[in-house]
C-alpha cells in the first residue's frame, strides 16, 4: 500500500511557533496554526513536543482527508515529513 505523503513546515520561535500542513506539489497549505509558546509550555520541560502534538491533533481533527480516515487507518496510510526550524537556529 502507498502511504500518502503530508509536509509539516514548523518555525519555533521565542514567542510563537507556527506550523502549516501540506502536500507535496501543492501551494496552498491545508492547516496553519500560531501557538503561543508562553500558553503552550507552563509545565512543560521543552516545547518542540509540546506545540508539534497539539497541531497534529488540530489536523486530525480539521483536515478533511484526515478526519475521513480517523485515527487507525490516517497512521497506516499517510507518511508525515515535518521541517521544523527552532528558534536561535
Amino acid at each position: 500500500m502507498t502511504k500518502t505523503t503530508y509536509i509539516i513546515a514548523g518555525d519555533i520561535g521565542g514567542t510563537n511557533s507556527r506550523f502549516s500542513l501540506h502536500l507535496p506539489g501543492k501551494s496552498e497549505s491545508l492547516l496553519v496554526h500560531i501557538y503561543s509558546n508562553e500558553e503552550t509550555v507552563k509545565d512543560a520541560p521543552t516545547y518542540h513536543h509540546v506545540t508539534l502534538k497539539p497541531y497534529l491533533e488540530k489536523c486530525l481533527a480539521e483536515v478533511e482527508d484526515w478526519k475521513a480516515m480517523g485515527e487507525d487507518e490516517l497512521l497506516s496510510q499517510v507518511q508525515i515529513v515535518a521541517f521544523l526550524s527552532p528558534a536561535g537556529a
